[in-house]
């Protein structure tokens, strides 16, 4: 069976596999992009996830793919992208 036929209709997780907080993240767009904007913190919902972790494990053996770019490099490429944008 060909790799399209088998993909065709599945749902596919897309990440660096690696768990990353908001509030981690957050701090460093701020860092690379030399924000000066400050985090405000909001009260926790019922439904919120204290954890989340993309398993791209289906995709990798699907698909055959695996992130081209660490987490740092794809923020930075897309604050560069941003930063072009808003020129």
């Amino acid at each position: 069976m060909n790799e399209r036929k088998k993909s065709q209709g599945e749902i596919f997780n897309i990440g660096t596999g690696i768990q990353t907080g908001i509030l981690e993240l957050a701090n460093k767009i701020i860092r690379m992009s030399g924000s000066s904007s400050n985090i405000r913190h909001e009260k926790e919902r019922a439904a919120d996830l204290e954890q989340l972790e993309a398993d791209c494990s289906k995709t990798e053996e699907l698909l055959n793919w695996r992130p081209k770019y660490s987490i740092n490099q794809g923020l930075q490429i897309t604050i560069s992208w941003f930063k072009k944008l808003l020129e």
